[in-house]
């Protein structure tokens, strides 16, 4: 997994965690891994956890993530134009952090417009705290 970030405000201060995530996200190979993580760091913070996902994705997100209780207080915001984000960006506070999934090429989640996120993230969210976050890929994927 790698992380691309943006930071100019403590992160303690972070009241809620929006988690925007591709439709698939949950068949990816370290979708566990993934939420776990971000599991761990909105319990340090005492954040509430908001996962911004498209109709679809939301029934199987809830049915894969039912094996931890945690997950059960999770808020969900449909949303079907990921990653064209821009158009809710007046809802999320400054102190909001924010972990956007990207994506790689040749995977079950990516689509083309996951490229222009980080373009949209700083140009929309430049008061925010934001994460953009590439998931694992298999071993034998190479990147040119």
């Amino acid at each position: 997994m790698m992380f691309v970030s943006k930071f100019s405000l403590p992160l303690n201060t972070a009241k809620n965690i929006y988690l925007f995530l591709p439709t698939h996200a949950e068949k990816e190979q370290g979708f566990i891994h993934l939420m776990d993580t971000i599991k761990c760091i909105t319990v340090t913070l005492r954040a509430k956890l908001i996962m911004v996902v498209g109709s679809q994705s939301q029934k199987s997100l809830q049915k894969f993530l039912h094996y931890d209780r945690f997950f059960n207080d999770v808020r969900y915001m449909i949303f079907e134009y990921y990653p064209n984000i821009s158009t809710i960006s007046g809802g999320i506070q400054t102190n909001d952090l924010i972990f956007a999934v990207s994506a790689r090429p040749l995977t079950v989640s990516f689509n083309r417009r996951l490229e222009l996120l980080p373009k949209i993230l700083s140009r929309h969210f430049a008061e925010q705290n934001y994460v953009i976050i590439y998931p694992e890929q298999a071993e034998d994927t190479e990147i040119d």
